[in-house]
């Protein structure tokens, strides 16, 4: 998708950036619906609802689109003769892509996994529909924060408000340092 264009690249594209836009519990209502019994997953998937497996799922879905704009950015960056001359000297394109584009284009995946990841450990809304918050099974940082607030457990809560802002600034931190390295490169 970053180097080709095709009918539909941009409405597919809008369509995995879209959950960065909606309410995560709106994501977590469609992917609840997707994945019930009924559902048009929920035949295959049904028995992910209310697990860690669907705590993980919809935290993935929502930070998906902060992965996906850093990954395509750097394969972008790529030049293109860097494939040409490798296709020239016989490798197949899945070569081109597994030893040599994707070699390249490791920081901005690195990037992308990292600020997906802490935007995925913050996520409460679709983790909280499809996962549900059951202590010590299904509960993550968000939705035990929100469980502790609550219950009036108002130490413990900011105990897991710091640890997500503790994530978060190092994610951030490490982000900003791979690309200014990339950068002086």
């Amino acid at each position: 998708m970053a180097r080709r264009d095709f009918p539909g690249k941009a409405l597919l594209q809008s369509i995995l950036v879209l959950p960065m836009f909606l309410p995560p519990v709106a994501v977590g209502l469609l992917l609840l619906l997707a994945l019930a019994p009924s559902g048009p997953l929920g035949g295959i998937f049904s028995e992910v609802l209310y697990t860690k497996a669907a705590a993980a799922l919809a935290a993935a879905l929502i930070s998906f689109p902060l992965m996906l704009r850093p990954c395509q950015e750097s394969f972008v960056a790529i030049p293109k003769r860097y494939g040409d001359v490798a296709n020239t000297l016989g490798c197949s394109s899945s070569e081109v892509f597994w030893r040599i584009e994707l070699p390249l284009a490791k920081r901005g995946i690195v990037v992308g996994t990292l600020l997906g990841f802490a935007r995925g450990v913050s996520e409460y809304g679709a983790t909280s529909v499809v996962a549900g918050v059951v202590p010590g099974r299904t509960e993550t940082i968000a939705t035990g924060l929100m469980r502790r607030l609550a219950s009036g457990d108002d130490s413990g809560a900011l105990l897991l408000a710091v640890v997500s802002i503790v994530i978060g600034l190092l994610v951030v931190f490490f982000s900003e340092l791979l690309l200014r390295r990339g950068k002086e490169q």
